[in-house]
């Protein structure tokens, strides 16, 4: 239980850089938007800002502030970019917040082999 409070504190600030810079592109760009594809870009763009800050530098802001990375484990049985690739899927599921309450670690970290630690 020891992992949750940096972990909140990733998950609180990623959630507000990725909130505060789309509610900015809206704003700026919102007659190039339309209204109804809003949900389906915010979900394409969470999946992408999660994958490309994993993918290529390990971290989040949010983990650059709490000094943590992912680490995959030992055993990881298939490629990196592919486990990164399904963790930032599994973000997309309200299960995977859910599964905080329950679990010391979050489902995407479970599926995907890849686990958030201190530096």
């Amino acid at each position: 239980m020891k992992n949750i409070p940096f972990k909140l504190i990733n998950f609180s600030i990623d959630t507000l850089v990725f909130f505060g810079s789309w509610f900015l592109v809206l704003y700026l760009f919102n007659t190039w938007i339309p209204q109804e594809n809003v949900k389906w870009y915010t979900m394409i763009l969470y999946f992408v800002y999660y994958f490309l800050f994993e993918s290529f530098v390990l971290k989040t802001p949010g983990k650059w502030i709490t000094k943590s990375k992912i680490s995959n484990s030992s055993t990881l049985p298939i490629p990196f970019i592919l486990a990164v690739f399904i963790r930032s899927i599994i973000r997309l599921l309200p299960l995977d917040i859910l599964s905080y309450l329950f679990y010391p670690i979050g489902l995407h970290e479970k599926l995907s082999g890849l686990y958030t630690i201190q530096e």
